[in-house]
């Protein structure tokens, strides 16, 4: 197939997956020894499902490493990495005050200060898929690092995460710890990255609240689930073992669950990435962003200078 000729499901394109002819085009890959079998086995569940889950990608003592920081913050406080309530708008990061409760917290960006989080987010076997389906190196340009279940609903990253291609986007949901029932699971629609596509204002992927206002919002989220349920598609709760990964396309629907059991911790971390030649949004308004290379991958951030940043210095 000529490049003039490929078509894609969504009028914005997206990454190589995302072509109409993108069943076909593994396969290719695979004959011709481009893909091999493993890769071949996640790409076809990326395609129909939305998402791979990878048992044991990361190193257990990198996650008990985090997962020991994330619990010093929040009861010790910190004047480095930064939190953000749920409410808050992108861009906006406080200090870590002593004792601050955990529910429903966010750090951003944590690996601005945290090596064992860089590490974490641009482990070998998340960075490998990433390259896989981006064709180029990966950028991690947003981090959220829970220490207790997000609450959050069921949304697609699309409406809220902007990179100048909406579409060239995955994220990564590492597990810190071996995760409980009750503890506010993640929760994912399978196969819903398919779902007739929603523009806000008719035009739009995402949700400005200026421009398009609370209304919209919500019947969007509302369309979200009746869509979903319309199609039989199921929703189903992540419950992974420390180490476990699940890395979803763009506009794959998830959330958090409801926490029943607030005795429990839910230590996570998220990573949001773009192929390195993406441009997330605030490098559009924001002076001193440069894309840092790490590993195999590379680092942005919206909180931190990364140019100074002691966890990126060194390639390890």
């Amino acid at each position: 197939m000529q490049a003039q000729d490929v078509t894609y499901r969504s009028d914005f394109g997206g990454l190589w997956t995302d072509r109409l002819d993108a069943g076909e085009e593994i396969e290719r890959r695979y004959l011709d020894g481009v893909v091999d079998f493993d890769q071949h086995y996640l790409l076809e569940h990326w395609l129909r499902d939305g998402y791979v889950i990878m048992e044991g990608a990361v190193d257990h003592r990198l996650c008990d490493q985090l997962a020991e920081e994330l619990a010093a913050v929040f009861r010790d406080g910190s004047t480095e990495a930064l939190y953000q309530p749920p409410e808050a708008p992108a861009g906006t990061g406080s200090p870590v005050p002593a004792g601050l409760p955990p529910d429903r917290m966010r750090l951003v960006d944590l690996y601005g200060v945290s090596a064992s989080a860089a590490q974490i987010l641009m482990a070998p076997a998340i960075e490998n898929f990433l390259r896989l389906v981006f064709e180029r190196p990966p950028l991690c340009f947003q981090g959220l690092t829970f220490e207790c279940g997000s609450g959050q609903g069921l949304h697609q990253d699309t409406a809220y995460v902007v990179v100048d291609k909406p579409l060239e986007l995955a994220a990564s949901w590492v597990a810190l710890e071996d995760i409980q029932p009750g503890s506010g699971e993640l929760m994912y629609v399978a196969g819903s990255h398919n779902l007739p596509e929603w523009k806000f204002g008719g035009d739009s992927k995402h949700w400005d609240p200026l421009v398009h206002g609370d209304e919209e919002h919500e019947e969007w989220a509302k369309w979200l689930i009746r869509a979903s349920e319309e199609r039989r598609l199921e929703k189903q709760l992540f419950r992974p073992s420390k180490g476990d990964v699940l890395i979803w396309s763009a506009d794959l629907v998830h959330g958090g669950s409801p926490v029943s059991d607030r005795s429990l911790s839910r230590r996570s971390i998220v990573g949001h990435y773009c192929p390195v030649d993406r441009s997330p949004h605030y490098f559009d308004y924001m002076e001193g962003r440069i894309k840092k290379p790490f590993q195999g991958g590379f680092y942005s951030s919206a909180y931190y200078d990364l140019r100074t940043s002691e966890s990126l210095k060194s390639d390890r």
